[in-house]
């Protein structure tokens, strides 16, 4: 894990607990190779409904760590920079 890596998960578990995390696992770590994703890529990687990948998806907005660029359509998420 990079350094980046450990800071950001650091943070990440002074936010949310350990269940939310685990489920989170799967973005989290496509996140840390390209740095942004989309609704159905998330959907893909959970394995879990649209509406369920949105949800982790605003939750990790809510908590800074993810920001939303584009319409609802054609919606991205991009780490934001700390």
């Amino acid at each position: 894990m990079s350094e980046d890596a450990a800071k950001n998960e650091r943070s990440m578990s002074e936010v949310l607990n350990e269940t939310e995390i685990k489920k989170l696992k799967p973005i989290l770590d496509f996140l840390e190779s390209r740095n942004s994703i989309t609704p159905k890529e998330a959907r893909d990687l959970i394995g879990k409904s649209a509406a369920t990948a949105r949800r982790y998806l605003t939750l990790l907005c809510e908590h800074g760590f993810l920001e939303p660029a584009g319409n609802t359509s054609a919606a991205t998420y991009r780490l934001k920079q700390r």
